[in-house]
């Protein structure tokens, strides 16, 4: 019997389970093995039972197996621990037990990093064959003892908007997490790579003597230039990382003052409304000022102004934001006197004594909003006089003739137009017998 179990033993096949044991392996030999519990203190007593099962290729148990035992760590065969025995026999189920003890190492009060160490147990049949006396083996994880702290690997890294920064407004600075080394992300990453999540505060200097706390923060820097933003993360057990990054900043825009005018061509005595509504700014705007170009000043958004007398007024629009930026626009503005404009037409160019002449005053124009009621006519020739908008008269003798039009609209105002007319004398054909 024995010597067969020596046979079976060429031909080692196992499986290094920390769980509960699987079914047999169909090759001749089956080693399972467990170890409970799987994870130990290094304070020299915690101990792991590790359990053995051999079968055979029909998933028999394997009785009086013999199996040396040995630790491996770190890659090396070493004593790092204490085996109960360096090897065993399993028994008539096919099953041996043995236990693991931790080595001890020294506890930091304080509590220290689980640099993550392990062992593992190597279980090799003694086989006549030992070609084939292939070892099989579990791992046992160790942890350092009393508190137990996680390890620190966390990069400090952070973003912020808009960028550039401008004086005088809010710049939002952020530090995210994220696992920048799985993402394959920019380093220093613009975020906190910390994948475990350990850091619970942030500590910010803005390089302007200021200071914030908070993973999302707000900050105004109050003068442009370049300043050196420092970001400080920092875990329980104040173990800290840091990045710097030169933030740029930008002096405010200044305002842009644009304004309308309405109506765009005025009349003297008529309201006048002035709008900046059309102004750009990067900021609130607290003032408007005007100058209205007649020696009077005026403050709003939007003003209302008559002038007393025809002209042309240079207007100026002066803006102020809230952080004490301006600047100004000039535009002119023409005031009509309001009366409408009166022209002459004449027709024939050249005319003739006893041949009547037309007259036209229908390109005249009234200014906006109005309608010229009234044509009046005075031809130059011993008071002769007509209305209406086109008219006629024949001069009798010839000569040189100023005619006046006065067109008049419907709130009363007026204006004149002359033009001169030149009356040649009938030819002689056209004249009558001499009487």
């Amino acid at each position: 019997m024995a010597a067969g179990l020596l046979a079976a033993a060429a031909c080692v096949q196992d499986r290094a389970l920390p769980h509960p044991f699987v079914g047999p392996s169909e090759l001749a030999l089956s080693l399972q093995l467990a170890a409970v519990p799987d994870v130990l203190p290094l304070d020299g007593v915690a101990r792991s039972v590790v359990s053995v099962l051999a079968l055979d290729g029909r998933a028999r148990p394997v009785p009086r197996l013999p199996l040396t035992l040995q630790i491996v760590a770190s890659g090396e065969l070493q004593d790092f621990g204490t085996l109960s025995a360096r090897s065993v026999v399993t028994g008539p189920d096919g099953r041996a037990r043995f236990s693991y003890t931790a080595p001890r190492v020294s506890a930091n009060p304080a509590g220290q990093p689980d640099p993550g160490t392990a062992v593992t147990i190597r279980v090799t049949p003694r086989a006549e064959d030992h070609a084939n006396a292939l070892a099989r083996a579990v791992a046992i994880r160790l942890v350092p003892p009393g508190r137990v702290v996680p390890g620190f690997r966390v990069a400090a890294g952070f973003t912020y908007a808009p960028n550039p920064a401008t004086v005088g407004d809010p710049t939002l600075f952020s530090a995210p997490f994220c696992d920048a080394s799985r993402s394959g992300g920019p380093s220093p990453p613009a975020c906190v790579d910390d994948p475990r999540r350990l850091v619970t505060r942030f500590a910010w200097s803005f390089g302007d003597g200021r200071h914030a706390a908070g993973q999302t923060v707000s900050h105004v820097f109050e003068a442009p230039g370049s300043y050196p933003v420092r970001l400080e993360v920092a875990d329980p057990y104040q173990r800290t990382a840091s990045a710097t990054r030169v933030v740029g900043v930008d002096a405010a825009a200044a305002p842009a003052p644009a304004f309308d005018v309405s109506p765009a061509l005025p009349d003297a005595g008529a309201s006048i409304v002035f709008d900046a509504g059309r102004t750009t700014s990067s900021r609130p705007i607290v003032a408007y000022d005007w100058q209205l170009g007649d020696g009077t000043a005026a403050r709003g958004r939007v003003v209302e102004h008559r002038y007393a007398r025809a002209g042309v007024y240079a207007v100026t629009l002066a803006v102020s934001d809230d952080r004490g930026n301006s600047a100004t626009a000039t535009r002119e503005v023409t005031v009509a006197s309001g009366d409408p404009m009166a022209a002459i037409d004449v027709s024939p160019d050249r005319p003739v004594v006893g041949r009547p002449v037309s007259f036209s005053g229908l390109r005249s124009v009234a200014r906006p909003g109005r309608t010229i009621v009234e044509h009046a006519w005075v031809f130059g020739d011993a008071g002769a006089e007509a209305r209406g908008g086109s008219v006629t008269h024949t001069y009798r003798v010839a000569g040189t003739y100023v005619v006046t039009l006065v067109v008049t609209d419907d709130l009363g105002a007026s204006s004149t137009a002359s033009a001169t007319v030149s009356v040649e004398a009938a030819p002689a054909s056209a004249r009558g017998p001499p009487g």
